[in-house]
């Protein structure tokens, strides 16, 4: 019993070049008969013409034409798209010519080739055709999933470090010369170490990603959110002053502290925020100069009881510069012996 015929793709279409009409119009009503779609030409120009029109995915062609050599024709062909599959005719096989096409075509037929051999050949070229295009198709899915996989978290699909750095470039850049600032706003999710221990991780994965889509949904269109890492997340946001940043920090606060059910048990979570911000209408700052007092603000905001948002100034930086000193200096006397412990005698 022969297999079923090959239905073809939508867009498949096989296109037959022989300068003998009968023998072209012929091969042409097989492939119909097979439901395989197919043109035909007479000659090197009218191929040409067709293959331009129609990209056939295999092409049938008489090694001799009235204007060309058949094989110099498949090698134009394949030029404009390499993934053609080329099947040459001949009525005039040589052993030297075959081995020549070894390599270079498809297929190579001697006439006369016998209907059930001239459509089985190219049947199986179709199904070879489409299973490089599954393959490719296969490949590049595979590419974007790593490409996206290496700039966003696994977990919310946020923007993940390496793409915030990125945007946080293009944003400074972008603010140069417009008169806008740029906010930077490091938000930390307060005590959620607490829920993964009480809860579990699973539990705690469902409140990450319920927070990063309250985050974007409560962003405008401009801004963008990552996740930093952990129980981090950050926004940049082009303002027009630094109060722009600290109102939508405000509404932010609120809508991530609206109730959220996981398994009958309601969470309130709080967060705090860190918030910088560029002078107005200037890149000058880094991005991870930005990034760098946002943190130190969101710290500050922890400090002064959580659940709320802190504007970066200067006075910041030197707490923090002058604390770090000071711990230095402790460990440093520490380790050179300036420091003995007290002892103390009692008596009874």
């Amino acid at each position: 019993m022969n297999p079923p015929a090959l239905v073809p793709e939508d867009g498949e279409v096989v296109l037959v070049v022989d300068d003998n009409d009968p023998l072209r119009e012929s091969l042409i009503r097989m492939l119909k008969s097979a439901g395989i779609r197919s043109v035909g030409a007479s000659s090197v120009q009218d191929a040409l013409r067709l293959q331009a029109v129609h990209l056939p995915v295999v092409a049938v062609v008489d090694e001799r034409l009235p204007d060309g050599s058949g094989s110099e024709f498949a090698h134009v062909i394949k030029e404009h798209n390499p993934d053609t599959l080329v099947i040459i005719l001949t009525g005039h096989a040589t052993l030297e010519t075959a081995v020549e096409a070894v390599g270079q075509f498809y297929a190579y037929l001697v006439k006369p080739v016998a209907p059930q051999v001239f459509l089985q050949t190219v049947e199986d070229a179709l199904a070879r055709r489409r299973a490089v295009a599954e393959n490719r198709s296969l490949v590049e899915q595979l590419e974007r999933r790593n490409a996206y996989q290496a700039l966003h978290d696994p977990l919310t699909g946020l923007a993940n470090r390496t793409l915030l750095d990125d945007r946080l470039g293009q944003a400074l850049a972008d603010c140069q010369g417009t008169g806008l600032s740029l906010g930077v706003l490091f938000i930390d999710l307060d005590e959620f170490k607490l829920v993964n221990d009480l809860f579990g991780h699973e539990v705690g994965d469902h409140l990450l990603r319920d927070m990063s889509d309250r985050l974007v949904d409560s962003c405008r269109p401009s801004d963008s959110v990552a996740r930093f890492g952990g129980d981090e997340f950050v926004v940049v946001c082009p303002v027009k002053v630094s109060a722009d940043a600290c109102h939508i920090a405000a509404y932010l606060l609120e809508k991530l502290a609206e109730p959220t059910t996981i398994e009958g048990v309601e969470h309130r979570m709080t967060a705090s925020i860190g918030i910088a911000v560029t002078a107005s209408g200037t890149s000058q700052q880094s991005a991870e100069t930005l990034l760098r007092d946002a943190d130190t603000a969101m710290n500050r905001a922890k400090e002064a009881g959580r659940a709320r948002w802190e504007l970066f100034d200067s006075a910041m930086r030197d707490r923090v510069m002058e604390r770090f000193e000071i711990e230095r200096g402790l460990r440093n006397a520490f380790e050179d012996g300036g420091f003995e412990p007290v002892r103390e005698s009692w008596k009874l």
